[in-house]
């Protein structure tokens, strides 16, 4: 019998966010980006309560979208660690995965080959198409291999609905929760986040139910506008990796990987904070 978890990791985009449904809300440093930032920040609060109210005290927040510095951690409602910035080494985003039982996954979208989805894509719009064993996948399932390695489970998802059917059928053990991708009252939203709330305890109460999501040897297939690039893989860390390179790094000699992320992760610090001292 599996003990209940101690730690969790939230992976938190902002393309499923409760209250984002216009995708100019999702470009960092737009007008609309300050107040997306309060809404992102509301969204993990309602998954920090739920996580703590099934007895999770040890919680690390994973901000994921763009730079990286989107959420605002001094209005998290716990002392919780909250990752910024993204990292090449060891582990491509995180740098060094945390300590975890299980990962929830918050504010996540469909894939560029489900155009009826909220804001589709993987990494950057180069991509059109990513297949792990010639099935097609989201970010999410990218990551969740990725957190398999370290035998940490995905527990739950929250995405749009085109992106949500996807991940339900490649991890079906994974609870998962809707979000509307259009204009709600704050009545709304507030219903939305108890719901997040909610529902994050019961799946984490279920933690038995888990599974990790293996990929062990896979195939693995990259679709461009221009070309298709396959190959066989041992690593979800390394298929991320390479996944990544083909979308942002592109022609980018891989020597340089690291110190081109160090460069981006400085130069978002620095828009970030300008941003910040400016809408003060």
């Amino acid at each position: 019998m599996k003990k209940m978890p101690a730690s969790a990791l939230v992976i938190a985009d902002i393309e499923g966010t409760v209250g984002i449904y216009d995708k100019r809300q999702c470009k960092q440093n737009s007008r609309q980006w300050e107040d997306t930032r309060k809404i992102v920040t509301e969204d993990i609060n309602a998954v920090i309560k739920g996580i703590s109210q099934a007895g999770v005290e040890n919680i690390t927040i994973k901000d994921m979208h763009n730079t990286g510095y989107n959420i605002l951690p001094q209005k998290l409602e716990k002392k919780v660690v909250c990752m910024q910035g993204h990292y090449w080494r060891p582990v491509p985003m995180f740098g060094k995965i945390p300590v975890a039982d299980l990962a929830i996954m918050t504010g996540w979208h469909s894939a560029p080959d489900q155009p009826d989805g909220f804001s589709p894509h993987i990494f950057h719009k180069r991509i059109r198409q990513v297949k792990i064993n010639d099935t097609p996948v989201t970010e999410v399932e990218l990551f969740a291999a990725l957190l398999g390695e370290y035998n940490i489970p995905v527990a739950f998802v929250t995405a749009d609905k085109v992106g949500l059917d996807r991940i339900k059928a490649n991890l079906p053990w994974v609870s998962a929760l809707e979000i509307p991708k259009h204009k709600l009252t704050q009545k709304e939203e507030l219903v939305i986040r108890k719901k997040i709330t909610s529902e994050i305890y019961l799946a984490i109460k279920n933690f038995q139910e888990f599974s990790s999501y293996k990929l062990g040897n896979h195939i693995v297939e990259v679709v461009l506008d221009d070309s298709v690039i396959r190959w066989n893989e041992e690593s979800a860390v390394e298929t991320l990796r390479k996944v990544m390179a083909i979308a942002v790094l592109k022609e980018t000699p891989e020597v340089l990987h690291s110190s081109v992320m160090a460069l981006f992760r400085f130069h978002s610090m620095i828009r970030e904070l300008s941003f910040t001292i400016w809408n003060r």
